[in-house]
């Protein structure tokens, strides 16, 4: 990603996204290996990520969620599941 110094509307949001979108990677594995940490997981669809994920990778992340004995929140908004 680019940063621009935040002077402008772009390429600082870039850096934001990516951020975003690891934390989302990370908090998906924390949910399929039920860690303990991970009480509340909030996501976008607006992430990219929601696109390129496979049947596999959902139905993982529906077995994670199901089995999960520490998530409490699950908040998946703006579009997350649609096809």
């Amino acid at each position: 990603a680019v940063f621009d110094g935040g002077g402008g509307n772009g390429p600082i949001y870039e850096i934001q996204d990516v951020r975003l979108e690891e934390t989302l990677i990370d908090d998906m594995q924390k949910v399929k290996a039920n860690d303990p940490s991970l009480t509340e997981l909030e996501a976008s669809g607006s992430y990219g990520l929601f696109r390129v994920l496979t049947d596999e990778d959902w139905e993982q992340l529906g077995r994670g969620v199901t089995e999960s004995d520490f998530l409490e929140t699950l908040c998946l908004y703006e579009g997350a599941l649609d096809d």
